[in-house]
């Protein structure tokens, strides 16, 4: 059901001082920029918002959609349902330790 790691969001509390430091001090690269979001080379994205958790892990499978029914069958708390987003589609559920897990398939990625 999930391929791998697609990437971790950090929360950060100003996004151009964060831009600083992971590209600058740290060394990353920018891949893309989106409205309060950036992501670098490594998989590691940023996200500017003053609410959310801190660390957040996406995982790419082959079809959200078909994730989804799979996990609802298995009785899977889906907390954010199948949603369009620039890169595909994107969802997220709770595992037993009540960790936010989204899962994404990236398929209007070449």
């Amino acid at each position: 059901m999930i391929n791998q790691i697609d990437h971790i969001m950090l929360r950060v509390d100003n996004i151009e001082d964060s831009i600083h430091f992971y590209e600058d001090v740290l060394g990353l690269e920018i891949l893309w920029e989106y409205d309060n979001y950036v992501g670098f080379t490594n998989g590691l994205v940023l996200h500017d918002t003053p609410k959310g958790e801190n660390i957040i892990s996406f995982f790419k499978v082959a079809s959200v959609e078909e994730t989804v029914r799979k996990l609802k069958e298995k009785n899977v708390d889906i907390i954010l349902d199948v949603t369009s987003v620039p890169t595909g589609y994107t969802a997220a559920f709770k595992d037993d330790s009540n960790n936010t897990i989204h899962i994404v398939d990236n398929i209007n990625i070449s």
